[in-house]
């Protein structure tokens, strides 16, 4: 019979209906969001990601092969956490996002990774007509990035011969 290993830190966690219990307005997202309005949101996430500290950090995640979806993900699910966007808004910026991450990607000349879930399911299989104009170009942006130019092979036989 395999031994149980229990440690102190994993009963250091909430109670369950402890949310319940805790004076409204405790965390930051109990409270009303910073903004509602998705353009300003894209605002204030271009101006934090646009300190040096926070571009190298983004930058480094991306040439360590974290996929720039993950890395978008990462952003705005913290934008909601810290209280500056609701919940509704993270899938109307998440595009937005994205077309950030590989702009910066590109002007660094970081070649960017898009996970196997995005590229399988880019905008969960809506129609193009479904899409927004930054939806489109941000899979029409990483459709770019997954073309690889044709690579000749070790033993492939070279051309003209």
């Amino acid at each position: 019979m395999a031994k149980l290993d229990f440690r102190e830190e994993q009963f250091n966690g909430p109670i369950p209906g402890e949310s319940m219990t805790i004076e409204p307005g405790k965390y930051p997202f109990d409270r009303p969001p910073q903004t509602t309005n998705a353009e300003e949101a894209i605002n204030i996430l271009f101006k934090s990601m646009s300190r040096p500290s926070a571009t190298n950090k983004i930058l480094d995640a991306m040439d360590e092969g974290v996929p720039i979806d993950s890395i978008s993900n990462v952003l705005v699910q913290s934008m909601m956490g810290e209280g500056v966007i609701p919940v509704q808004l993270m899938p109307i910026i998440t595009p937005s996002v994205l077309a950030i991450l590989v702009h910066m990607a590109q002007k660094a000349g970081v070649k960017p990774v898009v996970s196997t879930e995005f590229r399988t399911n880019p905008a969960q299989n809506i129609s193009p007509d479904d899409l927004s104009r930054g939806e489109r170009q941000v899979v029409q942006a990483v459709e770019t990035l997954e073309s690889p130019e044709e690579d000749q092979g070790f033993m492939q036989k070279p051309e003209g011969m």
